[in-house]
């Protein structure tokens, strides 16, 4: 009993200054950083939208090797998942659930797997001069009195998400800078469209969809030229897309894949038409680089028609004029991006 007294008594004033710590320490804890990437912003919007995409700037296999990733039916904007499972020691399991999204910004909530949650975000600004100013930032509370504990761990915890934060940071700033339009500045010219006329197959396609796009292309063109092959009809250009729109909100697009033909040329079958794109004005940017960041080409079309006070005539063309199987350099593929001016 005299041994337990004293016990008592520790204990006692070890639970009063856990109360009182408590009421001193913060209950909030909230991080950010911020890293200028010289890249437009839909390229940096792109690699934070799609959740695939953190695979090529994300930090964590630098932290736990033994990261599993696996993501929900959606990845892509508000309502995908992103899930992982690790060392419980490191990395331990948890959920991402995206639950905004814009090209300011977007929020999304951290689950640690029943050890607590929080918020995450990213906010993409136009830096003066060119160029994305790029904030990852993270907060999450300890409620009291545990909040007490964090006198002990506040520096390290701080540390070790600041350095996370700039690994990946620095990461995505690589990818999204090696993958903005190596050639070229983007500029938009001023033209004089020809006019074509086109074999199609037009079909609304949700791009939510892992490699939905492509995969439409690339069956239809392999359709419309197996028919064109009977008809005697030959190719008069590069395999092009035509997008009549692209609605973020639904996640589609209404599109259709041509193949350029002489004038009076006809194929029936497959779903085919023929297509008239009148000669007119138009605006054109050559765009180099693979073609997950040929969004950066769009946005700087968009910004070149508000500026100017243009109005802007579909459909949206692609023309895609190198072949993929032909050069392996994706700095090397070039796509022009028409947009029709509406007189």
């Amino acid at each position: 009993m005299k041994i337990l007294k004293p016990v008592l008594i520790v204990l006692g004033v070890l639970i009063v200054l856990t109360l009182v710590v408590g009421l001193i320490q913060p209950t909030h804890f909230s991080y950010e950083k911020t890293k200028l990437i010289e890249a437009p912003r839909q390229v940096v919007f792109e690699q934070i939208n799609n959740l695939k995409n953190w695979e090529n700037w994300g930090p964590w296999d630098d932290y736990d090797s033994t990261l599993q990733v696996t993501y929900g039916e959606v990845y892509e904007g508000v309502g995908g998942t992103y899930n992982w499972t690790g060392d419980p020691k490191n990395s331990g399991s948890g959920t991402i659930t995206l639950n905004y999204s814009s090209m300011d910004s977007l929020c999304f909530d951290l689950d640690f797997g029943g050890e607590g949650g929080g918020i995450g975000w990213f906010k993409l600004e136009d830096a003066e001069g060119g160029g994305t100013n790029t904030t990852w930032g993270m907060a999450f509370d300890v409620p009291y009195p545990f909040n007490a504990f964090t006198i002990f761990s506040a520096g390290a915890m701080e540390k070790n998400i600041m350095d996370m934060f700039e690994l990946g940071l620095s990461d995505m700033k690589k990818y999204c800078e090696s993958n903005a339009s190596p050639r070229g500045n983007l500029a938009v010219q001023e033209i004089d469209f020809p006019g074509r006329t086109y074999l199609t197959i037009r079909k609304e396609v949700n791009f939510t969809e892992e490699n939905a796009i492509s995969g439409f292309l690339g069956q239809s063109f392999g359709a419309i030229m197996q028919a064109m092959g009977p008809a005697g009809v030959q190719m008069a250009g590069h395999p092009t897309g035509l997008y009549y729109s692209y609605d973020v909100e639904t996640g589609t697009t209404d599109m259709a894949a041509a193949v350029p033909v002489e004038n009076g040329a006809n194929v029936s079958g497959n779903g085919i038409q023929v297509v008239e794109i009148p000669a007119g004005k138009a605006l054109l940017i050559e765009y180099y680089g693979d073609y997950n960041g040929i969004g950066a080409a769009h946005e700087a079309m968009d910004a070149y028609i508000a500026k100017n006070g243009l109005t802007q005539g579909t459909p949206v063309i692609e023309e895609y004029v190198t072949d993929p199987g032909q050069e392996p350099d994706t700095s090397k593929w070039l796509t022009r991006v028409y947009y029709p001016i509406a007189q």
